[in-house]
């Protein structure tokens, strides 16, 4: 099965390690604006971008900010990522619904937190087929993707689902993986 803890690893997993090490300081130059722009009289918005690949599924919040003079800010207000599981190997749609769901609990989060009316928030993903399950009567869904497009469907209005291009999709940068220096850069 697996390598043991007391176990060397290969050495291909070895210099993929040492390679990552090397790269840690880069982090230090990652910058992420913290102000959100949550003002009275501002229109406000939170957009959702979800994505996934065989390997992982993300989900990265922004707030949308256009002020009385006309500018627009957009902030990094959270994201999460999170590996594929290991002991079921789920389809591409499945994985980018994960992605959705993983959003949806951003979105719930965010929403109670700052008490962001439904009407303003937003969830994109380049996945058409996840677009379709969420306008498809859920008793004619496989349970998986039943019992996520419900927690999807209740965390905002369904009118809200977006279609992005995923070359356009910032829930992109976590399921392809970055090196710290590519993060510093994006």
């Amino acid at each position: 099965s697996g390598v043991g803890w007391d176990q060397e690893v290969s050495a291909e997993l070895r210099e993929d390690w040492l390679r990552w090490v090397q790269q840690v300081p880069a982090i230090s130059n990652v910058r992420v604006p913290r102000h959100l722009g949550i003002r009275l009289g501002h229109e406000f918005a939170v957009h959702v971008f979800c994505d996934a690949s065989k390997e992982a599924y993300a989900a990265a919040a922004y707030a949308r900010t256009v002020f009385k003079d006309g500018r627009i800010s957009t902030n990094l207000i959270m994201c999460r990522s999170k590996v594929a599981p290991i002991k079921t190997s789920y389809t591409i749609p499945r994985m980018e619904l994960l992605g959705m769901e993983l959003g949806a609990t951003l979105i719930t989060r965010i929403s109670t937190t700052f008490s962001i009316p439904a009407s303003d928030v937003f969830l994109w993903t380049d996945s058409t087929t996840c677009i379709d399950w969420m306008s498809v009567t859920t008793r004619c869904l496989q349970v998986f993707v039943k019992n996520r497009v419900t927690k999807v469907l209740n965390a905002l209005l369904p009118q809200n689902i977006r279609w992005v291009p995923g070359d356009l999709n910032p829930a992109d940068l976590p399921t392809r993986g970055l090196t710290p220096a590519q993060l510093a850069l994006s």
